[in-house]
């Protein structure tokens, strides 16, 4: 059972640290001016607002492509930790060739966000909608550093076969929180992009990420 949605909840996301291994202070700089843009957006009153507007089209998201569903409200309470029951574990981002996230150490319950270096560039791009897709990206790898229980580190949102979530048409929370993330920023920024909301998840996706986009403007 989950908590009730309340706007006025305090999200416990934990922020994702920074890789103690990064040496340049260039790269130091921006890679936590990224783990603090996607933080602040996703932790918004905004964002939680869009999750929740969005379901009225999408309807109840699932947890994985095979899995069980909850409703939007739900899932925004999962993934923000207004829920204790489902507080998100420590996270480290560190620089690589894919994105991916994983168990650090199962005894100590910490998780290794790993993003390649194409979302670095993005990021420090001047253009927002590049820089939404580093958010989006980021926001989605977030939510797999939350756990099933608090006893143990598997994945709450996963997917893993997300293909068959795209045929089947069916909106994961992983991408949706990434989508809608994404959207939120270009939102803040008043970009073209985010409009009308609901066109601007659409075009991003919630079963899978339309990354080819990135480069539109």
């Amino acid at each position: 059972m989950v908590a009730p949605f309340s706007s006025d909840a305090l999200p416990s996301l934990p922020k994702p640290s920074l890789d103690p291994s990064i040496n340049d202070i260039q790269e130091r700089i921006d890679t936590q001016a990224l783990i603090d843009a996607t933080h602040s957006v996703v932790t918004s009153k905004q964002f939680a607002a869009n999750v929740e507007t969005i379901g009225t089209h999408l309807g109840d998201l699932w947890l994985s492509p095979y899995g069980d569903t909850v409703s939007p409200q739900q899932a925004v309470v999962m993934y923000l930790g207004l829920d204790p029951a489902f507080t998100g574990v420590p996270s480290t981002l560190v620089w690589g060739t894919t994105e991916q996230t994983g168990p650090r150490e199962r005894a100590t319950r910490e998780a290794t966000i790993e993003l390649s270096r194409a979302k670095l560039r993005q990021w420090r791009s001047g253009s927002v909608l590049r820089k939404s897709c580093a958010i989006n990206t980021l926001a989605h790898e977030i939510s797999h550093a939350i756990p099933q229980s608090q006893n143990g580190y598997s994945y709450q949102f996963t997917d893993r076969g997300r293909p068959w979530a795209t045929f089947w048409g069916r909106p994961l929370v992983s991408y949706t929180m990434g989508t809608v993330a994404q959207c939120t920023y270009l939102q803040s920024k008043k970009h073209r992009a985010a409009q009308t909301f609901a066109s601007c998840v659409e075009r991003w996706g919630t079963s899978h990420f339309n990354s080819a986009g990135c480069d539109d403007e």
